[in-house]
C-alpha cells in the first residue's frame, strides 16, 4: 500500500450474500485518506468501490489476484463452513 507500519488504515470486513445465503467474506484495507470516506457509507447499500469512485477516488489502475485458500476460523463462522474448507480469494490492489 506504500505506507509505513505506523500509518493508520481503514479495514472493512463484510459478509456478502447471494439470495440471502452467505457466499463470500469481503475484506478490504484502505489508506486512511481514502478509507475515512467509508465512515459516511452504508455498507449494505452497494459497492464500496462504486462509492469511492463517485467520491472522486481514482480507481482506474489496479491488480487483481485470485487464489485458493483455507477458511480461517472467522471465515468459517461467517460462511457456515468448516474451518480449513477451500475458498476462493480475490485480492485487489488499486
Amino acid at each position: 500500500m506504500g505506507i509505513s507500519r505506523r500509518d493508520p488504515v481503514v479495514q472493512v470486513v463484510r459478509l456478502r450474500l447471494l439470495d440471502g445465503v452467505p457466499a463470500m467474506v469481503e475484506a478490504s484495507a484502505f489508506v486512511h485518506s481514502v478509507g475515512r470516506r467509508l465512515f459516511d457509507f452504508d455498507a449494505d447499500s452497494g459497492s464500496i468501490f462504486g462509492f469511492l469512485s463517485d467520491a472522486g477516488v481514482d480507481l482506474r489502475r489496479g491488480r487483481h489476484t485470485i487464489d485458493a485458500v483455507a477458511a480461517t476460523a472467522g471465515d468459517a463462522e461467517l460462511l457456515g463452513v468448516e474451518e480449513s474448507s477451500p475458498l476462493l480469494r480475490e485480492r485487489r490492489l488499486t
